[in-house]
C-alpha cells in the first residue's frame, strides 16, 4: 500500500509510534505559512504534547542555524489534517497514511 506519506515507527518515551514527518504533512497539505510558525501555533492551540505526540530533534546548518524537526505521531497528523480545512487536509484525514 502507498501512503500519501510515509509512515515510520518513532520511540515516544519507550513505546513505538507509528509516525511521520511533521515537515512532509505541513509540504502535502500546501500550508502557505512557514513552517516553524505553523506547528507551533497548532501544537499551542490544540494542546499536543511533547514525548506523546510529537518529538522533536535540531540539526544544525553548514551556515551556523539550526532547525527543529518534528516527527508526530499518526493521530497528531490526522487531527492536523483536519483542522486545515482545506480538500487535502480533509481527503488525507479519512485515507489510512
Amino acid at each position: 500500500m502507498q501512503h500519501i506519506i510515509p509512515i515510520f515507527t518513532a520511540n515516544f518515551n519507550n513505546t513505538q509510534i507509528n509516525s511521520v514527518d511533521a515537515r512532509k504533512l505541513h509540504e502535502f497539505l500546501e500550508v502557505k505559512s512557514k513552517f516553524a510558525t505553523w506547528i507551533q501555533n497548532r501544537i499551542e492551540k490544540y494542546g499536543f504534547l511533547e514525548n506523546t505526540d510529537f518529538i522533536t530533534f535540531s540539526n544544525f546548518l553548514e551556515n551556523g542555524g539550526r532547525s527543529i524537526n518534528y516527527i508526530i505521531s499518526v493521530e497528531m497528523a490526522k487531527e492536523l489534517s483536519m483542522v486545515e480545512n482545506n480538500k487535502k487536509g480533509i481527503r488525507s484525514s479519512i485515507s489510512t497514511y
